[in-house]
C-alpha cells in the first residue's frame, strides 16, 4: 500500500498559549489519518509524544534575526522534501511558511493548502505575504464566510475543529448565575462595550469573569485601561489566561458567554463554550447557522448602545425549561464543527 504523508506547519507547538494551544489536537488529528506525519513550527516549546508525527522548527536558541529564521526554516524544508513525498502540505494559520514550502518544496506534486481565518493584517508586509500565499496555494480554507480577507475562488469555509468530546459537558440543571468572557484582552475584541451593557442589565448583580490574555503592548495597554476603570466594581474579574488544555474542566462553572467580535473574528471560545452547554451571546452574524431564528432574536446583538442589555434582560426573563432545550439544541450544532470530521471537511473541499 502507497504511504500518506502530511507537512504540516503551523506558528506554535505550545500547550501553555492561550491562542494556540489547541494546534496539538489538530496534529493528533492528522496522525490518525495519515501514514507519516512531519510538523515545522515557528516556536517550538512542547515534543509530541506520536509514533508518526516528527517535529521540526524554531526554538528559543535559534537566532531571532528574521533572515536567519528563514534560513533555517528553508533548510529544514528542502532536507525533509528530498527525503519523502509528501501528498499534502497544510499551513495552518502561517502563510509565510506555506510561501517558503512552495518556495523550496522538491516535490512539486505536493497539494498546498492554507488554513487561515483572521481579518485582514494592519501592516503592508503581512498583507503582502498573504496575498502571495493565496497565489501560491492551491486551496484555501477558512471557518466562516468573513473570516478569510481576500475574496478568491480557492476560498472554501470548512468551519473550526473543536475538540467537541473534551468541552460537551451534559447540564443536569441550567441557571443564571456566572458569566464570562472568554477571549484574548484586545480592542478588537470589544471587552469594554460588554462590560458597559452587562453593568447596564437586570444581570448586573451577577458575576463576570474575563479569561484570557495579551499578546501585544497595545493588548497590555489595552488591560490596564479596563482593570483601571473597572476597579471599583467587584464582579468584574480578570482571571487572565487558562491554558487551553486545562480550559474545559473550567468552564463547568459557567452559564453565560458573551462574544462582541464582529466579521472577520469567527472565534473558536464560542463553538467551546456552545459545547460545555454555555448559552451565548453573539455579534457576529457569522455565528448565526448555530441558532434557530427564536433563539437568534434572544441571543444576536449589535454594536450599539443598549442591545446587549435589551438581550440579556430577555434572557433573564425565560424560562427554565426553555434554556434547557435551547442549550440542548445550540450543543447539537456545535457538534457539526467537531475535531472529528476535521480531515473529511478538508478533504470535501479541496475535492470540490
Amino acid at each position: 500500500m502507497c504511504k500518506t504523508n502530511v507537512l504540516l506547519l503551523n506558528i506554535a507547538v505550545d500547550k501553555s498559549n492561550v491562542s494556540l494551544g489547541f494546534t496539538q489536537s489538530w496534529i493528533n488529528e492528522f496522525s490518525k489519518h495519515y501514514d507519516f506525519v512531519d510538523v515545522v513550527t515557528l516556536k517550538k516549546v512542547d515534543d509530541l509524544k506520536l509514533e508518526n508525527v516528527k517535529l521540526y522548527g524554531l526554538t528559543s536558541s535559534d537566532s531571532p534575526k528574521k533572515i536567519n529564521k528563514i534560513i533555517k526554516l528553508r533548510k529544514i524544508v528542502r532536507e525533509l522534501t528530498s527525503q519523502k513525498k509528501y501528498n499534502l502540505v497544510f499551513s495552518h494559520m502561517s502563510p509565510i511558511l506555506l510561501i517558503i514550502a512552495k518556495l523550496f518544496n522538491k516535490s512539486k506534486s505536493s497539494l498546498h493548502v492554507l488554513w487561515y481565518t483572521h481579518p485582514m493584517p494592519d501592516s503592508f508586509i503581512k498583507k503582502l505575504i498573504l496575498y502571495i500565499s493565496l497565489f501560491f496555494s492551491d486551496k484555501v480554507v477558512t471557518a466562516s464566510n468573513t473570516s478569510f480577507p481576500i475574496n478568491s475562488q480557492k476560498v472554501s469555509q470548512i468551519g473550526h475543529a473543536i475538540d467537541y468530546e473534551k468541552f460537551y459537558l451534559k447540564r443536569s440543571q441550567i441557571s443564571i448565575s456566572k458569566l464570562l468572557i472568554l477571549s484574548r484582552i484586545s480592542k478588537s475584541k470589544n471587552i469594554d462595550f460588554i462590560i458597559e451593557e452587562f453593568l447596564s442589565s437586570q444581570l448586573n448583580h451577577l458575576t463576570l469573569d474575563i479569561i484570557g490574555d495579551c499578546l501585544t503592548s497595545k493588548d497590555s495597554e489595552y488591560k490596564k485601561f479596563l482593570e483601571n476603570k473597572y476597579a471599583k466594581n467587584e464582579n468584574i474579574n480578570f482571571i487572565g489566561k487558562i491554558d487551553h488544555q486545562n480550559l474545559s474542566s473550567i468552564l463547568k462553572n459557567y452559564d453565560v458567554h458573551i462574544s462582541a467580535t464582529t466579521e472577520g473574528f469567527y472565534d473558536k471560545s464560542v463553538l467551546e463554550t456552545m459545547a460545555n452547554g454555555i448559552i451565548n451571546f453573539y455579534c457576529n452574524s457569522d455565528y448565526s447557522k448555530h441558532f434557530s431564528k427564536e433563539y437568534q432574536e434572544i441571543l444576536q446583538f449589535k454594536m450599539v448602545k443598549n442591545s446587549l442589555t435589551k438581550q440579556l434582560n430577555k434572557l433573564n426573563s425565560k424560562e427554565i425549561s426553555f434554556l434547557s432545550t435551547m442549550v440542548d439544541e445550540i450543543q447539537k450544532s456545535a457538534n457539526k464543527e467537531s475535531l472529528n470530521s476535521l480531515i473529511d471537511r478538508i478533504n470535501d473541499s479541496i475535492q470540490s
